[in-house]
């Protein structure tokens, strides 16, 4: 049987409050709701960070992710597909970085349809800031903001992106 010290309980009991208060909700490898594709990555995220529907997760979904600083046709266009392809009933999923990832989360919305933010921060900090009114419209639109997972590289977004993407 393994036991926690007592700083290692007050950690825990302090997260648990912080969560409650903020809606955030984990997700641990072992939940139902953790992404199958996830599981099948090398080294899967053992605990995902989200606020929102945790279902939208096993819905079919496209990555859809650009450059930081597309043109107006790059921008326009981006809102366009994702809000068609929602129609369509996939899930858009992109990095909540501004520019493309921004575009395809407003054409998601713009149809009425969930949006999955991907973070490459803590789900306590939202990059880019610009985007702070935009994390609250997809968590009111019952979407996920999340999951996020705290790596030091983007890159660990990128992988994940491409493995729920089905």
């Amino acid at each position: 049987m393994c036991s926690l010290s007592p700083l290692a309980t007050h950690g825990c009991r302090s997260a648990t409050r912080c969560t409650t208060k903020t809606g955030v909700q984990f997700l641990t490898y072992t939940d139902e709701a953790y992404p199958e594709r996830l599981r099948e990555i090398f080294d899967p995220p053992a605990l995902l960070w989200l606020r929102g529907n945790p279902q939208v997760l096993a819905l079919p979904s496209i990555a859809v992710v650009g450059t930081r600083h597309p043109s107006p046709y790059g921008t326009g266009m981006a809102q366009m597909l994702s809000r068609d392809l929602a129609h369509r009933d996939l899930i858009i999923l992109s990095g909540m970085a501004r520019g493309v990832d921004t575009s395809a989360h407003k054409g998601s919305l713009a149809a009425e349809r969930p949006t999955i933010a991907v973070w490459g921060t803590g789900i306590d900090v939202i990059y880019s800031k610009e985007n702070r009114s935009l994390s609250e419209q997809i968590i009111a639109a019952e979407a996920l903001s999340g999951p996020s997972f705290r790596y030091e590289s983007f890159l660990r977004r990128k992988i994940f992106l491409n493995a729920i993407a089905f």
